[in-house]
C-alpha cells in the first residue's frame, strides 16, 4: 500500500472520480487529482478499473440485458456496498 500524497486523499479522489474523468472539474483540483494519482498506485488502479467499467457499460445497449442479468448485477453490486466478495 502507498502513502497518500499529501494534497488529497484517496477518498476525495473517489468521492469526485467520475468528474475527473467527465473534465468536469475545476483545473486546481484537476492538477491535484493528478498530482496525487502521479503517487498513489491504489488510485491509479482505482480510476483505471472505473475507466473499463464505463467503457464496456458504454457498449451495452438495453435489449441486450435481460432480467436474470440485471438481477445478477445487482446482487453484486448489493454484496460490494455491504464489503462482501460477490461468487461468479
Amino acid at each position: 500500500m502507498s502513502a497518500e500524497p499529501e494534497d488529497m486523499r484517496c477518498n476525495e479522489v473517489v468521492e469526485i472520480v467520475t468528474h475527473y474523468l467527465e473534465g468536469a472539474l475545476d483545473e486546481a483540483t484537476q492538477t491535484r487529482i493528478e498530482r496525487h494519482i502521479e503517487g498513489c498506485r491504489g488510485c491509479t488502479h482505482y480510476i483505471g478499473q472505473i475507466r473499463i467499467t464505463i467503457d464496456l457499460l458504454g457498449r451495452v445497449r438495453t435489449d441486450d440485458r435481460g432480467e436474470p442479468q440485471s438481477d445478477e448485477l445487482r446482487a453484486v453490486l448489493r454484496e460490494w456496498r455491504a464489503g462482501r466478495p460477490s461468487s461468479p
